[in-house]
């Protein structure tokens, strides 16, 4: 029996993302931090792991720092981090 978590469950995400709906990004290089932060502006819930001890403190600041880029882009940036997982084992 499959249970939907109502955080990843979004009726507002459009029918053809939310079959990827949670994404998990492996790496919180520049590139993982930009897709992570791409994947939440259209909504996704996103986890995102690294084996790094301070991962939580680099993907903020990746986010932070690439916010101006995503309204450029027009995407939404309010509640970003709000689907946002971090995990530092996949286990």
């Amino acid at each position: 029996m499959n249970t939907i978590n109502k955080q990843t469950y979004s009726p507002q995400l459009p029918e053809d993302l939310r079959r990827f709906n949670p994404v998990t990004v492996i790496g919180a290089g520049v590139i993982g931090i930009s897709w992570t932060a791409l994947f939440l502006a259209k909504g996704l819930e996103v986890r995102v792991n690294d084996v790094r001890p301070n991962l939580e403190e680099v993907v903020d600041a990746g986010i932070k720092q690439i916010i101006p880029t995503l309204r450029e882009l027009g995407l939404p940036t309010d509640g970003l981090t709000d689907r946002l997982i971090i995990e530092q084992n996949l286990e």
